[in-house]
């Protein structure tokens, strides 16, 4: 669960950095996750952050900050895998996850379950994309179908309205 320093768990995965440490009060936990190239005393200041957010506990700061690292992750996985294409996010609370759509010529979906962002190793998840071949999936599958990601693996379905 990262490492412990004055206070603060701490973790580094490829460039991002993602902190959880309790607020002044001492009632609530903040999660952040910063790019690298950010000191850590910038981790506290609201304007560089990628993300923040609290939570009731360290648990579940930590289970919160860890999904969206992994969001974080997974988009820089598609960027390197479409370059020069758009890539955008979308939340999709009837199935629960995180959408990602590639706007290449056609759009391709991929569908990310919320167990799969909260339950994969943050340092495992770029490597589970590559053996899964996530691109590669969406390529074949094209606009007419959504891939899915779970902690299962890749799944398929016809696009209806994503």
């Amino acid at each position: 669960m990262g490492v412990k320093r004055n206070g603060v768990r701490h973790k580094q995965v490829g460039e991002y950095h993602y902190a959880v440490f309790a607020l002044p009060e001492g009632d609530h936990y903040r999660w952040t996750v910063t790019r690298s190239d950010m000191s850590e005393r910038t981790t506290d200041h609201f304007g560089r952050q990628l993300t923040t957010g609290t939570a009731k506990d360290e648990a579940e700061a930590w289970l919160v900050g860890k999904s969206w690292l992994n969001k974080y992750l997974l988009r820089t996985y598609l960027e390197g895998e479409f370059p020069g294409q758009t890539v955008s996010e979308f939340s999709h609370p009837e199935r629960g996850g995180q959408g990602f759509r590639i706007h290449d010529g056609v759009p391709l979906v991929a569908l990310v379950s919320d167990e799969f962002l909260e339950d994969t190793d943050t340092e495992k998840i770029m490597e589970i994309l590559r053996r899964w071949n996530l691109a590669q999936a969406m390529r074949t599958m094209g606009k007419d179908t959504v891939v899915f990601v779970t902690t299962e693996g890749l799944r398929s379905e016809e696009r209806r309205r994503l």
